[in-house]
C-alpha cells in the first residue's frame, strides 16, 4: 500500500528533470511510464506547466527498489492519485483560512 502524504508538511512538486534524476532515466521513458499506469500523472500548473507530487514519485521509487511488478506499480499509482483529494483539502482549507485572515486584517 503507498504512504500516504502527511498534511502537516507542505506538498513538494518536481519538475520533470528531478523525476529524471531521481529515476536515472530518460524524458521518453518517463511519457511511457505515464501510459502506462506506473508513473503517476503531473499536476498541470498551467498550460506549459506540470510538475509532479514529490511524495508520489517517492513512493514509486521505492516499490520499483522493493521489486514491484508493474501491475503492482499500477495499483500503488491508482492508490496514490485516489489519495491527491484526501492530502490536498486540508491543506486548501488551511491556505484559504490565511488568505481570508490577511483580507480580514486590511479593512
Amino acid at each position: 500500500m503507498a504512504t500516504p502524504h502527511s498534511p502537516a508538511t507542505p506538498v513538494r512538486l518536481v519538475t520533470l528533470r528531478e523525476v529524471s534524476e531521481r529515476f536515472g532515466i530518460k524524458k521518453t521513458r518517463i511519457y511511457n511510464d505515464l501510459r502506462d499506469g506506473t508513473l503517476p500523472p503531473p499536476v498541470k500548473r498551467g498550460a506549459n506547466c506540470s510538475r509532479w507530487i514529490d511524495h508520489e514519485i517517492t513512493n514509486v521509487v521505492a516499490a520499483r527498489v522493493a521489486g514491484a511488478t508493474d501491475d503492482e506499480l499500477r495499483h500503488i499509482v491508482a492508490e496514490l492519485v485516489a489519495l491527491r483529494p484526501v492530502v490536498a483539502t486540508p491543506l486548501f482549507a488551511e491556505a484559504r483560512a490565511a488568505v481570508a485572515a490577511k483580507e480580514a486584517n486590511r479593512v
